[in-house]
């Protein structure tokens, strides 16, 4: 996972946009970019389990912006029938149908679009129970002209271990098919992106080295790469590789940067008060399990 500096995002914002002479498209053209951009830098830093999660709230929280959700749809999504107590509730009418998901459906009645939803099925239990069972992706007819948002909202309440799939159809619906594709990071664009105060963090899961694509993109540039693993003793070596790149230029390449967390400490001081050479870049390489500590502090 690799993290840059904010200071730099705005201004590829207004340069990489779609530029045009009509105002108001041109405004939409920014808020697009923006967005997009926003999504993508955000979620190339996070493990795959959690992109769809941020994807999905960065789609409602457009809607309802938008007013194409409302509030009251948005919290029965999030919460269901949490708040409600199983005991003090009406008896589920069907054995088909789990305790949960007959807490959701109770909550789901009080939405406007839905407040017949409970009757609609009693009429059609046979239709809804086979579909239910088929674990088939088209609702049944009596249904099946729902919204997106909608159908998600329907079959999150009614049968919550479909919600993935109808996840990715609402974010595509909502945001476009490129909000459903798993950014591909690239260390040419990284490198862009970067600017010589700002160090670019790697946050590494088990088996990913990004030793080699820096190397190679190193090569690529010609530019000098120096390389410093972390551990007992090491702090003189990073200090002096540290104090020749950002004079003289070239990079730094800080490997097990959690076995040297004092160090780190001067790190940051140098980082923040030092005048740097521009050709000057620094990624520091870090066990994804002390990854919380260290971003709280830089």
């Amino acid at each position: 996972m690799i993290l840059l500096s904010k200071t730099i995002f705005f201004p590829f914002l207004f340069k990489r946009s779609n530029k045009i002479a009509a105002t108001q498209k041109r405004i939409q053209n920014i808020n697009d970019y923006l967005t997009y951009r926003t999504w993508f830098y955000t979620t190339r830093g996070l493990y795959e389990e959690d992109r769809l999660m941020f994807t999905l709230l960065l789609a409602l929280r457009i809607d309802l912006r938008r007013g194409k959700i409302r509030h009251d749809e948005f919290e029965v999504l999030i919460k269901g029938g949490a708040s409600l107590d199983l005991n003090t509730c009406p008896t589920k009418p069907f054995r088909w149908l789990n305790d949960i998901a007959w807490l959701n459906l109770l909550e789901l009645s009080r939405v406007k679009d839905f407040h017949d939803v409970i009757d609609c099925i009693q009429k059609n239990e046979k239709v809804f129970k086979d579909w239910f069972d088929k674990e088939s992706i088209d609702l049944p007819d009596t249904y099946e002209s729902l919204t997106v948002f909608h159908r998600f909202l329907f079959i999150r309440s009614i049968s919550p271990d479909r919600t993935i799939f109808e996840t990715r159809n609402y974010i595509q619906d909502s945001l476009g098919i490129k909000y459903t594709e798993i950014p591909v990071l690239s260390f040419d664009v990284l490198w862009d992106e970067s600017q010589c105060k700002t160090p670019l963090l790697g946050i590494l899961s088990s088996g990913a080295d990004p030793t080699s694509n820096i190397q190679a993109l190193a090569k690529k540039k010609n530019v000098e790469l120096l390389i410093v693993s972390m551990g007992q003793g090491q702090e003189i070596l990073a200090r002096r590789y540290l104090h020749q790149t950002m004079t003289h230029g070239g990079w730094l390449l800080i490997q097990n940067a959690h076995l040297g967390l004092d160090y780190l400490d001067e790190f940051y001081e140098t980082m923040t008060t030092a005048n740097f050479e521009p050709s000057f870049r620094v990624f520091v390489i870090f066990s994804s399990s002390l990854s919380l500590c260290l971003l709280s502090k830089y």
